[in-house]
């Protein structure tokens, strides 16, 4: 499986029994932390079939070179992880904005019909302004075909609402196990809304018709990095000034942002 010689002569070591077995277990240590950590000049799909919290530095670091060599999908992956709090980080609006940025100068958000086969890569590249259904329909395929990144991908969709694709925790759950079977990294495989997110949406839905601007913000704000329709209402809201909130360009402008790193439909998002 790995290309390292386990094997330690005595005569080298000048040890016992014991000091080789402890020198062997070290080393297939070191040879499979070397296989689960994704490291500086993989291939975004190797980066992203092995992303973790337990690895966040080592995963940003890998992405953020990529991405540095030109490649759009590792630039859009760092303005998910920011836009989100992905990996145990904590949400940076400003760093996502400029992550997506960089993906859309690179060429990621380029609106192709897409041919079969295709690759991972691509359909997560094109994804950005994409059609929902045929974005979906070419990562069901791929991951049908054995791709783990693809069936990951699915499971991240239906979680967050991606594309407007409507939130499923059943199909999320389904295409993470997919994805777990087929060699994806375990960690961060499982659906993790906020806590009450359903209701902390209708919160917001209901304080709104009551006229309570300040508390809708709060009630959406706290389940924005999860749900599309939360971002898009608080950039409706700042936008106009709905409800007693007062207009915000800057907010406005933040959210419309802040919906684009995150994969949600931008003509239902429109700065007045």
């Amino acid at each position: 499986m790995h290309d390292l010689d386990y094997t330690f002569p005595a005569v080298l070591w000048g040890g016992n029994a014991l000091t080789q077995r402890s020198l062997h277990l070290a080393a297939i240590a070191l040879a499979l932390m070397a296989n689960s950590l994704p490291v500086l000049g993989q291939s975004f799909e190797q980066i992203y079939a092995r992303e973790s919290a337990e690895n966040w530095r080592e995963t940003m670091k890998a992405y953020a070179s990529a991405a540095k060599s030109g490649n759009c999908q590792s630039a859009k992956r760092l303005g998910e992880i920011h836009a989100r709090g992905l990996l145990g980080r904590p949400t940076d609006l400003g760093q996502s904005v400029g992550r997506t940025g960089q993906a859309n100068t690179l060429g990621c958000p380029a609106r192709q019909t897409l041919e079969f086969p295709v690759a991972f890569a691509d359909i997560y590249a094109r994804e950005m302004r994409g059609d929902a259904r045929e974005t979906v329909s070419a990562y069901v395929g791929a991951a049908r075909g054995g791709n783990c990144q693809a069936a990951k991908r699915l499971g991240e969709i239906y979680e967050w609402s991606v594309l407007g694709i409507p939130q499923d925790t059943t199909e999320s759950m389904k295409w993470y196990d997919t994805a777990r079977a087929l060699g994806c990294s375990s960690a961060g495989l499982d659906p993790k809304p906020a806590p009450g997110w359903g209701s902390l949406f209708s919160r917001g839905v209901i304080s709104e018709k009551a006229g309570k601007g300040a508390e809708a913000v709060e009630a959406y704000a706290q389940i924005a990095r999860y749900s599309c329709d939360a971002t898009m209402r608080l950039h409706e809201i700042y936008a106009k000034g709905l409800h007693g909130v007062p207009s915000s360009h800057e907010e406005a402008m933040k959210w419309y942002n802040s919906g684009r790193a995150m994969g949600c439909s931008l003509p239902a998002l429109k700065i007045t």
